[in-house]
């Protein structure tokens, strides 16, 4: 055979193989791996290297509760008109290593997370300006792992919650440092795990009013000592907290609010910094506290 024209099979045949991301838009709501839910004989992420654009519009509520079987581009929920996203057990969501989940692209988007795996490059809330309403997630029980950022609140307002499962990722934004929309988040249990250092790990926009809350066993873990970061932040009233859980320790730094106390430990073996709430004050209030009962014990022996 000609070298030429083996060469020239070679590549058909690789062409006949590849094939083209494709563009799923839902026509109505139900389940993701149902093919009635989209614009298509298929669902997003069934084809071998799709590579697939998921847009869920029109005001339709989507269940994930299986698994995705090929990576996907990008996700938008909300894209043109609203949409909803709710992943339960089982659910497995991953994007390509460039991909990025929106929760609210142009109209408004709400994203609940009752439990299984998420996986991408960044995870945004409100990423285009002049949508209608704030966008929204509830995170209760899933597993999500980001190679690059989550923003609550990009270029509209935002806001989630998170009273359970976990979060991993380089950076978390509330609010955007180069907009004026709030970004809020009520953390109020699971664990958020940031690789960024300082401000390149936890970003509260300030000027906009954005705000975060721990409460209950809530835990967020930076790289670094991040004492004066979250100092600052509490000092400014960006980090607030209340109702603290039943994590125990002191830590290294403590701050309180009424009954309630906030602490920050650096482990420089791990060299990340560990915060959280909890009902025990600081060692100081602790050894005040001993005093006290110390001379209302010798007050009474003296008066009997």
């Amino acid at each position: 055979m000609n070298k030429r024209v083996a060469i020239g099979i070679a590549i058909m045949a690789m062409a006949a193989t590849a094939v083209q991301a494709a563009t799923f838009t839902t026509t109505t709501g139900g389940d993701w791996m149902t093919p009635g839910t989209w614009n298509s004989t298929t669902t997003p992420g069934a084809t071998v290297g799709g590579a697939d654009l998921a847009r869920i519009n029109n005001g339709s509520t989507v269940t994930l509760a299986g698994s995705v079987a090929q990576p996907l581009g990008n996700v938008q929920v909300g894209q043109s008109g609203n949409g909803n996203l709710i992943l339960n057990s089982g659910a497995f969501l991953g994007m390509l290593s460039a991909s990025t989940l929106t929760i609210g692209q142009v109209g408004v988007g709400t994203f609940t997370m009752n439990g299984g795996t998420v996986t991408g490059k960044t995870f945004t809330i409100s990423q285009v300006a002049g949508a209608a309403g704030s966008s929204a997630a509830i995170h209760s029980g899933a597993t999500m792992t980001l190679e690059g950022s989550a923003t609550i609140g990009k270029f509209g307002a935002g806001s989630m919650t998170m009273d359970g499962g976990s979060i991993s990722a380089g950076r978390l934004l509330v609010g955007d440092q180069t907009a004026a929309f709030v970004g809020t988040l009520a953390f109020t249990g699971g664990t958020i795990t940031l690789s960024g250092s300082g401000t390149n790990g936890l970003a509260i926009n300030t000027a906009a009013g954005s705000q975060m809350t721990m409460e209950g066993n809530a835990q967020l873990i930076m790289a670094g000592n991040q004492y004066s970061v979250i100092n600052d932040y509490v000092t400014l009233g960006d980090l607030v907290w209340a109702n603290g859980g039943t994590i125990a320790g002191v830590g290294d730094h403590t701050w309180a609010n009424g009954g309630n106390y906030l602490h920050t430990a650096y482990d420089s073996g791990a060299n990340q910094t560990t915060i959280w709430v909890n009902t025990i004050p600081e060692p100081a209030t602790v050894g005040m506290l001993g005093l006290g009962s110390l001379i209302v014990l010798l007050v009474r022996r003296m008066r009997g």
